[in-house]
């Protein structure tokens, strides 16, 4: 837990960006610091602008590269960070597969959601206590979506339950 510098309420580490000095997290909270950025991108409009425009200029030919060429050569290092935010490395994540036998923690069946591009199938999401930012398991995002509806709540999920068992 952490206080953010800006709006002062404690807050879980999951809810700071990272970075390589002091504490390892930044002082305000990712909220706070999208806020203040969009506030400073209206109030500075044009400077943002030419900065902007100065940095595609002389970055030209390495955006296009990076663009097109970096996620067919990372498609691990995109999964990396795409779990990195829920503090896991993926060892960590694929021992939890492995651990669930690679399977959702609830229905117990494989992933089958497709991609955007329709060429895959989507990796399981990391279901976590938003409260406290721990780790619970793997689940489909079927899954992940209801649990996401019901509020994490277990008395809706329990109410859900009797409901269809009664109908």
């Amino acid at each position: 837990m952490k206080v953010c510098s800006m709006c002062k309420k404690e807050k879980v580490l999951l809810d700071f960006y990272k970075q390589k000095f002091g504490d390892g997290y930044t002082a305000a909270c990712k909220t706070c610091k999208r806020e203040y950025g969009k506030h400073y991108a209206k109030k500075n409009i044009e400077k943002v602008r030419e900065k902007n425009k100065e940095y595609r200029k002389n970055h030209k030919e390495e955006l296009n590269t990076y663009s097109k060429n970096w996620r067919a050569q990372n498609p691990e290092r995109i999964k990396e960070n795409n779990i990195k935010k829920f503090g896991i490395t993926f060892k960590e994540y694929s021992d939890m597969l492995v651990s669930q036998n690679g399977v959702c923690a609830i229905c117990k069946r494989k992933e089958s959601m497709m991609s955007n591009n329709g060429k895959s199938v989507k990796d399981f999401c990391v279901d976590h206590c938003h409260s406290t930012g721990r780790v619970r398991g793997l689940l489909c995002n079927k899954c992940n979506s209801a649990i996401g509806y019901m509020d994490d709540n277990p008395n809706f999920l329990r109410n859900a339950i009797i409901y269809l068992e009664e109908n």
